[in-house]
């Protein structure tokens, strides 16, 4: 297994807010896994290092925070 990119205990990766994992509620402890990675060929996402939930794959470590934020606001949202 590779070793992860970037990793947070503020909730906050390259200077944006990490919104909270829906599925335990941990709001400070993510980290973003990249290329070096088994499986993650030029593609890079946010995990959550409470439940391990992982969010969408990306191509830039900044979209992988948007598309963390984006696809699971909306999954709240429409659980609502």
């Amino acid at each position: 297994m590779g070793s992860r990119r970037s990793i947070t205990d503020s909730g906050v990766l390259y200077g944006i807010k990490v919104a909270a994992c829906p599925f335990c509620g941990n709001s400070r402890q993510f980290c973003v896994f990249g290329p070096e990675c088994e499986g993650m060929v030029d593609q890079y996402c946010v995990q959550c290092q409470s439940c391990f939930a992982d969010g969408p794959r990306v191509r830039t470590k900044k979209g992988s925070v948007h598309a963390w934020n984006s696809t699971l606001s909306a999954a709240i949202e429409a659980a609502m």
